[in-house]
């Protein structure tokens, strides 16, 4: 399964290409998120069986994520997005989007780090463009 970038509607390139067991895992925990915070994910399904994923769409979802990911004080809620948000985080640095909006310089760097971590586990394909 690939997951491609999309800007008004035009497919622009594969930002990710896991493997199938791993890409359902992923959508059924945005799935759940996007049902947590009451926003569309903004990653939907192609024909072909890949994923088309919103960039401008998916940086207001991420904000969002983020932005309940410090409000709560639930450590197990905390636990069970962090990766997930991380994993957002990478989709969105591939498609050339900058850092989101995070309280602080020090937790900024620390989801940087964290999503740079993730980027070396999420493959790419060798050829890209669409």
């Amino acid at each position: 399964m690939r997951f491609y970038g999309e800007i008004e509607s035009h497919l622009t390139r594969v930002l990710w290409e896991p493997q199938e067991a791993v890409a359902r895992l992923f959508r059924g925990h945005l799935e759940t998120v996007s049902g947590l915070l009451g926003a569309p994910s903004r990653i939907r399904d192609l024909p072909d069986g890949n994923c088309a994923v919103d960039i401008p769409g998916l940086e207001e979802f991420c904000d969002r994520a983020i932005a309940e990911y410090h409000r709560s004080d639930q450590g197990i809620f905390r636990s069970l997005t962090v990766g997930f948000i991380a994993t957002v985080m990478v989709l969105l640095d591939r498609a050339g989007c900058p850092m989101p909006d995070v309280p602080d310089a020090p937790r900024s760097r620390a989801w940087a780090a964290l999503r740079d971590e993730h980027a070396l586990a999420m493959p790419q394909p060798s050829t890209p463009m669409v």
